[in-house]
């Protein structure tokens, strides 16, 4: 039990440090386009859209669940919604799949997310409703980190 109660902590002490370096690089993301001259939504999207995944995930013989998160390190680790990789049980996927932003976005489905890599649960709160995934071979060119 004691052993339970510190993974438990050492995930939760993780996805603080973790929410904060990711708040950091926004913040950091945005400062750097504000310091430019013109500062516009476009100027936002263009910095972060490179970020930001599509996350499908096989929740159980029927259902499956669809949602976004954000690459938070070049090694792999994106921050996603808990509530995207879990069952109505509680109980995470084993079957996640991340699609980065194709180059050109079409608008098909069918070619736009082409290429799923696998990942995996690294740590997650279902509490704060947080989820870190760990991406298995994807490129170092898709991992651009927030």
């Amino acid at each position: 039990m004691r052993g339970a109660i510190a993974s438990i902590r050492r995930q939760r002490a993780g996805l603080i440090l973790l929410l904060g370096a990711a708040g950091a690089a926004a913040v950091g993301a945005v400062a750097a386009a504000a310091a430019s001259r013109t500062f516009s939504a476009a100027d936002v999207y263009r910095t972060a859209s490179p970020s930001v995944v599509m996350i499908y995930a096989k929740l159980d013989r029927n259902t499956s669940s669809t949602g976004t998160g954000s690459v938070v390190s070049s090694r792999g680790l994106v921050l996603t919604n808990n509530h995207v990789i879990s069952t109505e049980a509680g109980r995470p996927s084993s079957e996640i799949a991340v699609f980065f932003k194709p180059s050109r976005v079409t608008g098909d489905l069918n070619v736009d997310l082409k290429q799923g890599y696998r990942a995996s649960v690294r740590a997650r709160s279902a509490e704060l409703d947080l989820a870190l995934l760990q991406v298995e071979g994807a490129p170092p060119s898709l991992l651009r980190a927030l």
